[in-house]
């Protein structure tokens, strides 16, 4: 199915349902975005031709309960999760809806990243740094597709 014109833009990913979706306990101050249009480059070293975009925000309240609310709405949308929810460790759930479509949601905990490396997230209670990521497979303007380097 294809649900976007090609190329896709970034903005056009930002104003998708799944982008809009704002927890309860989020704090809307503390939100900021990036969007990749498609074929312009975007993660390590530009290499990737996929749109993509994501926002970041702050959210007070466990993994748990956060990750739960979006596979909720995120299944209301027709997304289904790649594997179960996690109930500990690295607080990361991928979804998807078509062959060429990736949503997660990752949530990190707070503090200086020098101190914690591990950024262990807040499981039960606690401010926790959150990123609900949308990409669409994309293709470089001469047409290839896959990770390039340089």
């Amino acid at each position: 199915m294809v649900r976007y014109r090609r190329p896709v833009t970034g903005t056009h990913l930002l104003s998708a349902p799944e982008m809009r979706l704002l927890h309860p306990a989020e704090r809307a101050s503390t939100a900021t975005t990036n969007a990749h249009d498609e074929g312009a480059g975007c993660g390590f070293d530009n290499g990737s031709a996929d749109a993509y975009v994501e926002r970041w925000v702050e959210v007070d309240a466990g993994a748990g309960a956060v990750l739960t609310w979006f596979a909720a709405r995120f299944l209301d949308l027709g997304w289904a999760t790649d594997g179960p929810l996690p109930t500990g460790g690295a607080a990361y759930v991928r979804f998807r809806r078509d062959p060429d479509e990736r949503l997660g949601v990752l949530l990190q905990g707070m503090g200086d990243w020098m101190s914690q490396p591990d950024r262990a997230v807040t499981w039960e209670a606690g401010v926790n740094s959150m990123r609900v990521h949308l990409a669409v497979d994309g293709a470089f303007p001469h047409g290839s597709t896959g990770f390039h380097v340089g």
